[in-house]
């Protein structure tokens, strides 16, 4: 929750505000972070699944760390197409 709401409020885009701030309120709700974010169609299916097993297995903060670092190197790769 405090993490979400630390992010809400350095955020500019009024959309992604929007999904942080739903998601916020699905887990202040009681929801887990999957469910939560599995109800939006922002997330990919491999974002849901792999929150779902680092919160089943108690490795939710490797998992994310992971998925941060899948998607800066995915966003380098894109970088560099679009450059090339």
């Amino acid at each position: 929750k405090n993490a979400l709401a630390i992010q809400i409020e350095s955020e500019n885009k009024a959309a992604i505000k929007s999904i942080l701030e739903n998601l916020q309120d699905a887990i202040i709700n009681g929801s887990s972070l999957s469910k939560a974010i599995k109800a939006h169609r922002s997330f990919t299916e491999y974002e849901y699944y792999s929150l779902k097993i680092g919160e089943e297995t108690g490795t939710l903060v490797k998992v994310a760390e992971s998925l941060g670092k899948f998607f800066e190197r995915k966003n380098e790769q894109r970088r560099t197409l679009i450059t090339a």
